[in-house]
């Protein structure tokens, strides 16, 4: 059976892209993941495609040993893989914890590297898999600076994997978007002084981004940078000195808008 994993389902993008597989009606099952059952309960029970609930912690070594007994079990072929999983914190370095740190890491490197690693076994030519990245992994980023640099990783890391696996006919697409109105950004605050990051201009919704990276995945893109401001701040970004970029940055980020 043609299988859709999607990590993060219990809410934001990860929802999305689960409502848009069930959607496109191509998948015969979607493996929804996340720590929250009774929010992967109510998404599975609006779906009409057959799913299957891995209540997973991806922060946790154990977990991916979970997933792999699973697809050894089922002998999935594994047709779309989203890693919509992740985790932020805004503050500078001293301001976070070490165990938010961690998670951080955790969840938005190693769990995308170790999905991808245990999918790849119980996936064939036509395979899709999209990893969320952001615009904030083309700069240096002062008061975002770990979840930053843990997207630049993601980025790199998807698209240099796109390229290991065009031989196998697999593609890796990395999507970078700019701000989405979903509980991110209020689990990125709960604990830190809100000044570290204050600007969330031109927040896009989560389900038109999703729709987004379908499409650039089923286009066998590399990457997607989605929207006018993220395409404007990778632009910059490439265009400017590091020092410069984060400069404008510093100002952005507290609406302090003359330079």
């Amino acid at each position: 059976m043609k299988t859709a994993v999607i990590t993060g389902a219990s809410s934001g993008i990860g929802r999305e892209f689960a409502l848009l597989a069930d959607r496109l009606g191509i998948y015969d099952e979607i493996w929804l993941i996340a720590r929250r059952g009774e929010r992967l309960q109510t998404l599975a029970d609006s779906i009409g495609t057959k799913t299957k609930l891995l209540l997973l912690d991806l922060t946790e070594p154990e977990s991916f040993a979970q997933y792999k007994k699973k697809l050894q079990e089922s002998n999935a072929d594994i047709a779309l893989l989203v890693n919509s999983a992740g985790r932020g914190k805004f503050g500078t370095l001293p301001m976070q914890t070490e165990q938010e740190i961690d998670m951080m890491i955790r969840l938005n490197i190693t769990a995308t590297v170790m999905m991808c690693r245990h999918s790849l076994p119980y996936m064939h030519s036509g395979a899709k898999i999209i990893n969320m990245a952001s615009v904030s992994g083309s700069i240096p980023l002062p008061g975002l600076n770990v979840y930053a640099a843990t997207k630049a990783f993601v980025r790199n890391f998807t698209v240099a994997l796109h390229a290991e696996l065009k031989p196998l006919g697999i593609t890796a697409t990395a999507v970078c978007p700019y701000w989405m109105n979903t509980e991110f950004i209020s689990n990125a605050r709960d604990t830190h002084a809100s000044d570290t990051v204050n600007n969330f201009m031109l927040i896009y919704e989560p389900a038109p981004v999703a729709a987004g990276a379908l499409q650039a995945a089923f286009a066998d893109k590399s990457e997607l940078v989605y929207g006018a401001a993220g395409k404007i701040m990778v632009s910059l970004a490439n265009l400017l000195p590091t020092d410069l970029a984060v400069r404008v940055w510093n100002r952005f980020r507290r609406r302090e808008v003359k330079f």
